[in-house]
């Protein structure tokens, strides 16, 4: 599993919510491992050994491959490009070989996904409150208003799982 802040170096909540997600996920660990552990005391965690267990667990059994910022550059100078390359735009989709993977942040989350086979990834957008998934672009409208993903199903199945999970949103 993988989790990625966004490529977009102005979006500044997705790095704080990558490392926040990391720190409470090492502290559940710890938890789980010594219930006196001052991480225990976290309130996200106190009385909640459910919350615990499962995200020591994940800890466990995952391989997590976190980054918090791929485009550091562009998040340090809060500019959603990488010295004039914008990385949602630098990859090998419906783009011109020499106009693609010229940036850092494309190419470092490039390398990640040839070296593994992930099975689930989370972004976040500043400004989205929504569990959604990719899919769609200009290039490929929808066809008589149906313009679905080869895997829709099981992104359909994982969002609806998530959104159950999440709880409702006020």
């Amino acid at each position: 599993q993988i989790l990625i802040d966004t490529n977009k170096g102005d979006e500044v909540i997705g790095p704080t919510s990558v490392i926040e997600t990391a720190w409470l996920l090492i502290r559940a660990a710890t938890c789980k491992n010594d219930k006196y552990a001052e991480e225990c005391l976290d309130l996200s965690l106190k009385n909640n050994p459910g919350k615990v267990d499962w995200l020591s667990q994940m800890v466990k059994t995952r391989s997590l491959f976190i980054m918090p910022s791929p485009n550091a550059l562009g998040f340090y100078l809060d500019e959603r490009q990488e010295r004039d390359i914008d990385p949602n735009r630098d990859f090998p989709y419906h783009q011109v070989p020499s106009k693609c993977m010229r940036s850092i942040t494309a190419r470092a989350i490039n390398e990640l996904w040839r070296d593994h086979m992930f099975q689930l990834s989370l972004t976040f957008h500043g400004g989205m409150v929504a569990i959604a998934y990719e899919w769609g672009d200009m290039t490929h409208p929808a066809k008589n208003g149906n313009d679905i993903s080869p895997d829709d199903k099981a992104q359909s199945d994982i969002a609806s799982a998530m959104s159950l999970y999440g709880g409702k949103f006020y």
